[in-house]
């Protein structure tokens, strides 16, 4: 993504009314525009046979395989979800809830 590109979503996105939805969207693009990007394990072939090569070649269509997925942030339920279940569970779901947490942050 280029400086421009990247000063010119901000300068859209102050203009905004900071009640339009749109203002949010271009909040996620900040945010994720911030994100380092990932570096490449390499790159695969899929014709015929698959073929995987550390470095990509100049000729052919090639795939980028990472090593891993992208961070992302956790998401936990919000009361009202967890109102959707009847009240006797909630400590339950709230205790496992806190173990994937932990688990995967």
């Amino acid at each position: 993504m280029t400086k421009q590109l990247k000063e010119r979503i901000a300068e859209e996105w102050a203009m905004l009314d900071p009640v339009d939805p749109l203002r949010g969207l271009l909040s996620d693009v900040i945010a994720a525009l911030a994100q380092p990007e990932q570096e490449p394990f390499g790159y695969v072939s899929m014709y015929d046979n698959p073929i995987f090569q550390k470095e990509k070649p100049e000729i052919g269509r090639w795939e980028t395989v990472y090593t891993a997925s992208p961070k992302r942030e956790w998401v936990g339920l919000t009361d009202d979800e967890i109102d959707e279940w009847t009240p006797e569970i909630h400590t339950v779901i709230k205790a496992i809830e806190a173990k994937l947490k932990e688990k995967n942050t």
